[in-house]
């Protein structure tokens, strides 16, 4: 696991996230027509690496601006 990765799942592991489209809860009070939210440590390791790939290339994208 790349330094960045580890870093990333260390910094989220409380964000909580809708485990249906895992987007990020925000301020929202429910997601996917559901009120259930999980914690990103919670996710399966799938859905994580999905959500920190997501993350990386934005922060690329941004980058290159």
């Amino acid at each position: 696991m790349t330094p960045w990765l580890m870093q990333f799942k260390e910094e989220s592991k409380d964000i909580e996230f809708c485990p249906y489209c895992l987007l990020e809860r925000a301020d929202k009070q429910q997601c996917c027509h559901e009120v259930h939210f999980a914690k990103f440590s919670d996710l399966d390791e799938e859905d994580q690496n999905q959500i920190a790939m997501e993350e990386y290339e934005m922060y690329l994208y941004k980058r290159a601006k």
